[in-house]
């Protein structure tokens, strides 16, 4: 009787040492914290630079703007403007238009400007990784909405067109240089690819929101395709 609660106890112990084990995001977060309010500042600084007119890089850019797709891997990350202003927009509630091209790279910034609170979880194993891959950017793009003529379904088969257009803006991070500006435009497709599961009855609510879709991805397709001629660098939602 006397041999049972002291080994009890011990198992105990042992499984409450080990729930305690392992990083939380906020001790991994501590290490880069200085990093990211500086990131953040400088993103706050880019919004500020707002062009007024086209601007072209002086000299071609070295190193050469590479984004593929949504990558902590890539030199260059691009965001919708308002979230330079402030990276947490997009969370609740979602932001219109957003391209959510670069969310590995907001993710990261959301996380290491965070306040302790939110931080109380027990870190990934790739956290660390992670936020440092994200330090590592050097240009930010950013899109920013002028004006939206959403599309309109008027029946279950026929619509009226929408269009988008903005300004694309390219930032180097290491001068703080605005290096490329310029405007753009998008619309929907002339023809709709829109088919309906088997059984599924056709709906002018269906076919609404394959037009939202279809002009958000034209406006995203547009303005990396404005950033990849205007910079000579890469510029793609795909890996």
């Amino acid at each position: 009787m006397h041999s049972i609660i002291p080994r009890f106890t011990g198992v105990l112990v042992s499984v409450f040492l080990a729930g305690c084990g392992g990083e939380t995001q906020l001790d991994v977060v501590k290490t880069v914290r200085p990093q990211y309010e500086a990131f953040k500042k400088q993103l706050a600084e880019m919004a500020a630079m707002d062009p007024k007119s086209a601007v072209r890089p002086s000299a071609p850019l070295n190193p050469k703007p590479v984004l593929k797709g949504n990558s902590l891997d890539s030199n260059t990350a691009v965001f919708k403007f308002e979230q330079l202003s402030d990276p947490r927009l997009g969370l609740k509630p979602p932001l219109p238009m957003d391209p959510h091209i670069s969310g590995r790279v907001l993710t990261q910034i959301r996380i290491g400007t965070s306040t302790d609170d939110l931080l109380t979880r027990k870190s990934s194993k790739s956290l660390r990784q992670d936020l440092n891959a994200a330090l590592q950017v050097r240009y930010i793009g950013a899109i920013k909405i002028l004006g939206v003529k959403p599309p309109v379904a008027v029946t279950t088969e026929n619509f009226q067109g929408g269009n988008v257009n903005g300004v694309v803006m390219l930032f180097d991070r290491q001068t703080m240089n605005l290096v490329f500006a310029d405007a753009f435009s998008a619309q929907t497709d002339a023809e709709v690819p829109f088919t309906y599961q088997k059984g599924q009855k056709p709906t002018a609510a269906g076919l609404q929101t394959w037009l939202d879709s279809n002009l958000a991805g034209n406006m995203k397709k547009a303005a990396l395709k404005k950033l990849a001629e205007g910079t000579g660098g890469v510029f793609t939602d795909t890996p």
